[in-house]
């Protein structure tokens, strides 16, 4: 119903700005980010796809398509990305991805370790460890895993990955 999935993306909308205000000054109370995951649990369950079927869509909608994390250190939410972003239909019809998360300086450093293909699994553990600073797995595990994705790509289909921050 086209109703309910309005209110429901509206709520999460109001739950995640509120969220958003909350985290600048408190923190993750973990009750404000319960209301959120079950605000979008509510809004997925009337979809009738899963989260990574939902954004793909997305994709065939719009030219852009913006997904917000709730916290850089936050696990689940880059294994999804990182699902989306090697999913096939991502990679032939979209291919680049932009995120606040790395400093736009250190743009050289992604490129190359994007397009290295590394000899065994202790190198390429090696090489994304000394990427860059993590809050915690879920980015190294996701770009650990486009790096992987790559590696089994013709260089014109390999997947970019853009820092914007500005730091």
């Amino acid at each position: 119903d086209v109703s309910k999935a309005n209110i429901a993306e509206n709520s999460l909308k109001q739950i995640m700005q509120a969220e958003q205000k909350s985290n600048e000054k408190d923190g993750f109370p973990k009750e404000k980010v319960q209301k959120a995951v079950d605000a979008l649990n509510e809004f997925m369950n009337i979809q009738n796809q899963s989260p990574k079927e939902y954004i793909l869509d997305l994709f065939e909608r719009y030219d852009v398509v913006i997904l917000e994390e709730s916290f850089h250190g936050e696990c689940t939410e880059w294994d999804l990305i990182a699902d989306i972003v090697t999913d096939s239909f991502f990679v032939e019809k979209v291919g680049n991805v932009f995120t606040e998360y790395g400093s736009a300086i250190h743009q050289n450093k992604i490129d190359a370790y994007l397009s290295t293909e590394y000899a065994n699994a202790e190198d390429l553990e090696k090489a994304t460890a000394s990427l860059m600073y993590y809050m915690s797995g879920g980015f190294y595990n996701y770009i650990k895993s486009v790096n992987i994705k790559n590696s089994n790509l013709p260089d014109s289909m390999k997947l970019h990955h853009f820092y914007c921050d500005n730091i």
